[in-house]
């Protein structure tokens, strides 16, 4: 049998151990992004692109980098339909950011993209309505493989 003394020294030294490796358990917060990001038609194949791209499609990718450690469950997923020259996008992103526990997180800059296929596109000026931002892109696949509207990192 332990004296009382020695098993009070260890329940009293339990919250200065935990704290001192910090706050693993915390939770993580929910990131959502809903329409935001940086939009990309991909009409032709890209020689600056090597990753294996639909053709033709379009991606929005979320303006923020993310860490391989804090940033964990990443899905992003979209909707688009092309009527005559207007394209109406809808776009989701969510992961769940362990930065704002006390976890160690590394300094990689990921990006998080949805993708979806759209009908190929004749040459000319699109109106693309992504949530509440309308803007428009001009298509020339033979000229331009890729063409993009907004800021991909902040």
């Amino acid at each position: 049998m332990r004296p009382l003394s020695t098993t009070l020294l260890a329940l009293l030294s339990l919250p200065l151990m935990a704290a001192a490796c910090g706050n693993d358990d915390a939770s993580p917060e929910d990131v959502r992004y809903e329409n935001q990001g940086q939009v990309c038609l991909h009409l032709a194949e890209d020689a600056q692109n090597t990753s294996a791209i639909e053709i033709p499609s379009i991606s929005v990718t979320i303006p923020i980098c993310l860490s391989s450690s804090c940033s964990l469950n990443p899905e992003a997923s979209c909707t688009a339909s092309v009527e005559g020259t207007t394209i109406t996008l809808s776009s989701e992103a969510s992961f769940l950011d362990y930065s704002v526990t006390d976890r160690a997180c590394t300094e990689d800059c990921g990006q998080l993209q949805a993708r979806c296929a759209i009908p190929a596109l004749e040459a000319g000026e699109y109106t693309v309505i992504h949530g509440e931002e309308t803007f428009t892109l001009e298509v020339n696949p033979a000229e331009e493989p890729t063409t993009c509207h907004g800021a991909r990192f902040q």
